[in-house]
């Protein structure tokens, strides 16, 4: 009985944790591409440098900072959604949410990429650092069903519509026809 009123709970946290680790594979590349593109090899090299001279637990202060910053902000946006008297504060809300969330989350995959060899000293961050990989390999067979069913479930819509959409084309294609005719 419980694990059955659990199961949507989990379900709910599964896909919140792949939703997260969704943007995080979304915007690695683009993160990686753009820090290449930045020409103060210097600074960059520094900046390695300084980080794997520092002690591991700096590090860390380091690397949660940006989180650390960004936290009452997104915060204070979602209050902003919340107070809603006007569909104004809804989008300024929202529109501060999503850019705080992905330009955090961009700073926190380049602070990662660069400080990932001097965190894996930590033995505790070593086991999070597992146990989140584990917790993702989780979370994907928890929502697999569901994904699967939503791909059978547009796959009969797809099905449906396809006659529909190839009748549209022909009806479009048609009067597309009778328009050029009517031009000449």
């Amino acid at each position: 009985m419980v694990r059955k009123i659990l199961k949507p709970l989990w379900v709910l946290l599964a896909l919140l944790f792949l939703l997260e680790a969704w943007l995080w594979d979304l915007i690695a590349p683009p993160v990686s591409r753009l820090v290449a593109l930045i020409p103060w090899q210097r600074f960059k090299a520094w900046l390695t440098a300084g980080i794997g001279a520092m002690p591991a637990a700096w590090v860390l202060a380091l690397f949660v900072l940006p989180d650390a910053v960004l936290f009452p902000i997104k915060l204070g946006a979602l209050w902003v959604v919340a107070q809603g008297q006007f569909a104004g504060h809804a989008v300024i809300g929202m529109g501060v949410f999503v850019i705080t969330k992905i330009s955090g989350l961009a700073v926190t995959v380049f602070l990662f990429d660069v400080c990932r060899p001097k965190l894996m000293e930590l033995a505790w961050f070593c086991k999070v650092y597992d146990w989140v990989l584990q917790a993702r390999v989780w979370a994907g067979l928890q929502v697999a069903p569901i994904r699967e069913e939503i791909r059978m479930v547009l796959g009969r819509i797809k099905l449906f519509l396809s006659p529909t959409r190839a009748t549209v084309i022909r009806l479009i294609e048609r009067i597309r026809s009778k328009m050029h005719h009517r031009g000449h």
